[in-house]
This record gives C-alpha cells, sequence and structure tokens, in this order.
C-alpha cells in the first residue's frame, strides 16, 4: 500500500495511515439509538449513565438481547438515519487530503450497505473502497487510529487517539480529543513534523 510523499524534519516518508472508526465518532450513533430504546422500552436512559463498553449493563434485562437486534440497531435503514457529528465533514475532508484514510466500523454484516450509503452520502469525496467493516480492528494496520473504544486502540500497533465518550472516561493510556476540530489541530502539527509518534503523552496531557 503506497501513498504520496511528505518531508517530515528534513527526510522524505510515505503518507501516514489513518484508520478511523465510524460509530460515535463520525455519526450519533449513542445519542441516535436511546431514544429509540427508551420510546420502545420505556425506560430513561442518557447516553451519559453508559460507563462502560457493555452496554447491556446498563439496558433493562428484557432488553440485554434486543438492542443489537431487528428491535433497533438491526433494523432496515437504522444507519441511514444517525446524524452525523459536528465537524465530521471537514475533519474527513483534511484527513483525505493529508493522510491516506480508511474507515474502520465494526459492522453486522446486515448493516454493511446501509452504512456505506451513509458515508457516501455525507462523505462524497471519500473512496468508498476504503470502508472496511471489521470487528477484528488488530488486524488491520496503520500508522493512526481515532476510536471510541479503549479495547481497539490496546491492541493497535500504532498511535492511537481516543475519542472521548462517557464509557471510556476510566481510561487515561491514550490521548484523549473531545471533538474532532480538536483532532484536526493536533494531526496540523503532526502532520507538519511537529508531533511524532512519540508524542501521545503530548496529547494526552493537553486533552485529558
Amino acid at each position: 500500500m503506497t501513498g504520496g510523499k511528505r518531508t517530515r524534519k528534513g527526510r522524505e516518508m510515505k503518507k501516514q495511515i489513518l484508520l478511523c472508526d465510524l460509530d460515535d465518532v463520525l455519526n450519533c450513533f449513542g445519542d441516535y439509538w436511546i431514544p429509540i430504546y427508551n420510546e420502545k422500552s420505556g425506560d430513561n436512559l442518557t447516553v451519559d449513565r453508559i460507563t462502560d463498553w457493555n452496554l447491556s449493563r446498563f439496558v433493562l434485562p428484557e432488553w440485554k438481547e434486543k438492542i443489537f437486534s431487528k428491535e433497533i440497531v438491526l433494523q432496515d435503514g437504522f444507519f441511514l438515519n444517525i446524524p452525523i457529528k459536528e465537524y465530521a465533514v471537514e475533519f474527513m475532508e483534511y484527513c483525505c487530503q493529508r493522510l491516506e484514510t480508511y474507515i474502520v466500523s465494526a459492522s453486522y454484516p446486515e448493516t454493511v450497505n446501509d452504512k456505506a450509503k451513509w458515508i457516501m452520502r455525507n462523505f462524497p469525496f471519500f473512496d468508498i473502497k476504503r470502508f472496511i467493516p471489521c470487528y477484528d480492528k488488530f488486524m488491520i494496520k496503520g500508522d493512526l487510529m481515532v476510536d471510541d473504544g479503549v479495547h481497539n486502540l490496546e491492541t493497535f500497533d500504532g498511535l492511537g487517539l481516543l475519542m472521548d465518550r462517557p464509557w471510556n472516561r476510566r481510561h487515561n493510556k491514550h490521548a484523549r480529543f473531545y471533538d474532532l476540530r480538536e483532532v484536526v489541530e493536533w494531526l496540523e502539527n503532526y502532520c507538519s513534523g511537529k508531533g511524532s509518534m512519540k508524542s501521545e503523552h503530548t496529547a494526552n496531557n493537553k486533552h485529558r
């Protein structure tokens, strides 16, 4: 896999490979499914109450197996209607210009088509062939990963950039960012040679 070359601290280098998550990074997945769940179940769950990756701990017992089913997430058209994150278009435009950018998303087979359509509608400049549906993200190699799942960053060989969400706030190993605008600001320094693969601790201190 090759890309264009950039100069970094006087040396030529290939474009860095960026792997970007989709759900709750580029779209508002959590903010979208929870109101649907509350309406169907009679619960009053909020995003801030989900403090762990395991969603089944926070929904009603009878709904533990229903969230990722035809009741909600696997419903036809569900992913087509999820709102886009603020600044996601500008973020993706920047990344596609400066980096070899891929969208890597854990996906059920039933959701892949709708996710692809959502990506093409919201990011028409993005090469859809670089959309990778994959649950085991540790199989995908790259230089940078933007994700809200700590488990994905922990098994990634490159530099992980953690998007702040309630379910990952107990973790402080990775650089934490509160919105995509902050990620672009950090990437600008990284791509211009002011940052490096060893600059994780600097970013972590800045964004914690």
